[in-house]
């Protein structure tokens, strides 16, 4: 853990905000292509995979984080 990693991440969320995916907004990370997979849920399809083949159980939906 770094120090003041809470305050960062207050302030990354606070710029970037969440779309209603539970995504970022602009997230700064992503590449081009990743944005590009994000945005067609292809970095999902690994999952996808993992349950279909009955490695992974579907639970939940992934819980968002509350606003304010």
């Amino acid at each position: 853990m770094y120090p003041f990693s809470e305050f960062l991440q207050k302030q990354i969320f606070d710029a970037n905000g969440l779309v209603g995916t539970g995504k970022f907004k602009n997230d700064f990370r992503l590449t081009e292509y990743g944005k590009f997979l994000r945005k067609h849920w292809i970095d999902e399809l690994p999952q996808i995979y993992d349950w279909l083949h009955g490695d992974i159980k579907l639970v939940a939906c992934e819980r968002r984080a509350p606003t304010s």
